[in-house]
């Protein structure tokens, strides 16, 4: 295997019949640790396989080609050789369900597939610029690279998560920041110097000290995290957003502050928080969300379903009486699109649902369209939002 994102097909079709080496099998697995869309790829394989067993199946598989081959852009065409036909029958309708198979010829003798998606979710992904200025792609990072001086901590990466480890036990003179940035179509997991864990959305922005000094323990966000804050009475958490601030008490909740956004939003999960606008403090029980106008400073406090605004982390969105707009905002940044609307009253619409957080966007487009009588035109990245 010579790129991750390709395997040869012979080792699919023995994982798939339980004849693999173990040569073999370490190479699959590598694969299929590599991408959730390797992961998912297989797992409709899979499905598609044992359904082969049971039935023939007759497709004019080159007819669903040009098709298919009319509604994608070159670097995503399908080739197929006339001698894999028989093998093609067995792929297209994974096609059909948004998935597309390249077949390359490699380095070595057999046929090699590698798998992609006209719109996939977004994957595990940022960059991360240390205090000297040294910046790290996280997702492009070899698996030996597991530790990295950052000063007054040791990076560690872990499980597909980065973990900062102090140096020492005693704090030090000069504190020196790093900068975390989930681009749109991404997300990460960050364990700070204190034990807090944070759960980084799309088009999310972080700034926070390798070891925290003083009486505070204070971050920058600009964007959407959920906080699992480790308990120190003595050093409150906070999370500075603009002229905002969320201080914590050891707890878990969201917050939601997109600079292209009107409001902030603060969702409690667990705990106890105080947000504090200007001079005023709005302390939250679980089950609290406010509401902060950023233009206007207006402040509504409300009870909601946290789970609905802190789900996300977990790969389930669920949305309760939300606006078509709001959704289709959050969805925007996950899988990295453009959305337009036919009609400016289209955006409050309501929709009520749990979407998969991994599902394809076709598919979620066709589950909203269901209960909103929308339609969607899907141009590359660009969607179009029209009345049916």
């Amino acid at each position: 295997m010579h790129e991750d994102n390709f395997i040869e097909w012979s080792i699919l079709i023995g994982k798939l019949r339980g004849t693999l080496s173990s040569e073999e099998e370490q190479e699959f697995q590598a694969w299929w640790d590599a991408s959730i869309r390797h992961r998912k790829y297989f797992e409709r394989l899979g499905k598609l396989w044992n359904l082969g067993e049971e039935c023939e199946f007759r497709v004019d598989v080159e007819a669903m080609i040009r098709d298919f081959d009319r509604h994608v852009e070159k670097r995503k065409r399908i080739s197929i050789r006339r001698r894999w036909i028989q093998v093609a029958a067995m792929v297209i309708p994974l096609i059909i369900l948004g998935t597309v198979v390249y077949w390359n010829r490699g380095t070595k003798s057999e046929e090699q597939v590698a798998v992609n998606t006209l719109l996939m979710p977004g994957e595990s992904r940022a960059k991360l610029t240390l205090s000297d200025g040294r910046e790290l792609l996280l997702d492009k990072m070899q698996k030996d690279e597991v530790m990295i001086d950052a000063g007054n901590s040791f990076i560690r990466r872990d499980k597909g998560r980065v973990v900062y480890v102090k140096r020492n036990e005693k704090s030090p003179s000069k504190v020196e920041y790093n900068t975390m940035e989930v681009p749109r179509g991404g997300e990460y997991v960050l364990e700070l110097s204190d034990g807090t864990r944070v759960w980084l959305n799309s088009q999310t922005r972080l700034v926070y000290p390798t070891c925290f000094v003083g009486s505070e323990r204070v971050i920058e966000l600009d964007g959407e995290a959920y906080f699992q804050v480790a308990r120190d009475s003595t050093i409150p958490f906070v999370v500075r957003v603009g002229e905002n601030a969320v201080r914590v008490y050891g707890t878990s909740f969201n917050v939601s502050a997109y600079r292209e956004d009107a409001n902030m939003i603060t969702t409690l999960e667990t705990g106890s928080v105080g947000l504090w606008v200007g001079e005023k403090e709005y302390r939250l029980i679980p089950g609290d969300q406010v509401d902060v106008m950023v233009a206007t400073g207006v402040v509504i406090k409300h009870k909601v379903n946290a789970e609905a605004y802190c789900s996300w982390r977990n790969g389930t969105f669920i949305f309760e009486e939300e606006r078509l707009e709001t959704i289709l905002n959050r969805l925007s940044r996950w899988y990295n699109v453009d959305i337009f609307y036919q009609n400016a009253s289209i955006k409050d619409l309501h929709f009520t649902g749990d979407l998969g957080r991994y599902e394809d966007f076709m598919e979620v487009l066709k589950l909203i369209g269901l209960t909103t009588n929308v339609e969607f035109i899907v141009n590359e990245r660009n969607i179009i939002v029209k009345h049916k």
